[in-house]
């Protein structure tokens, strides 16, 4: 075989290489792209009513939200629950409220940590963990897989996940959880269906 021959196999292989690998790289990209349209995105805020302390979260992505439960402390005391179902299965659009047993109105001289530390969480359609905090960061934990060549999910508790999230905060990253009075959350949660954009006729102009 000419060297002219030898080189143009040699090109010939190399670009059918380069081709597969772009493709692959598409596929790849195309797959991850449908996944992050599934996604669930979940919002909450803490509601004092009287001496009561309810919990709203709402899922307001595209994806299902599976498994949704939370932590919070609340002037040395945490409440930690999974939303037992239906309101702990969350479709785009809908939220549930929950009722925490804290101990209020508080004492004078409030112990530590400070209020309005939370993390909320939930799975997605994929079976994998995401966790917020209340002020609304999000983070799925992932590791790099040399077997699998590419990131795969963490599964860390949520009380880990919360000292993680709230890293740059010494109350949270020193805070002995076990120490804590646990309470637990009173009655059904509710499920809040969205409400409809319009009751009859067309949409407004």
């Amino acid at each position: 075989m000419s060297d002219l021959a030898t080189w143009s196999a040699a090109a010939s292989a190399v670009a059918a290489a380069v081709a597969a690998f772009f493709s692959w790289r598409s596929n790849v990209q195309a797959r991850a792209e449908a996944r992050e349209q599934q996604l669930p995105h979940l919002h909450a805020q803490l509601v004092d009513v009287s001496s009561r302390r309810l919990i709203e979260i709402v899922n307001d992505g595209p994806g299902i939200a599976k498994g949704v439960g939370f932590l919070m402390l609340n002037l040395g005391e945490i409440c930690q629950a999974v939303v037992p179902p239906p309101a702990g299965f969350l479709r785009a659009g809908q939220g549930t409220t929950v009722e925490m047993h804290f101990t209020l109105p508080r004492p004078k001289t409030p112990p530590k940590p400070p209020k309005n530390y939370g993390v909320f969480f939930c799975r997605d359609l994929y079976e994998r963990p995401h966790y917020w905090t209340l002020q609304g960061e999000h983070r799925m934990f992932t590791r790099f897989s040399w077997r699998r060549l590419r990131r795969v999910p963490q599964y860390p508790g949520v009380e880990a996940a919360m000292k993680l999230l709230y890293s740059d905060d010494r109350p949270i990253s020193g805070l002995d959880i076990d120490k804590l009075r646990h309470v637990g959350i009173t009655g059904e949660p509710r499920l809040d269906l969205p409400e409809p954009l319009f009751t009859s006729g067309d949409p407004p102009d």
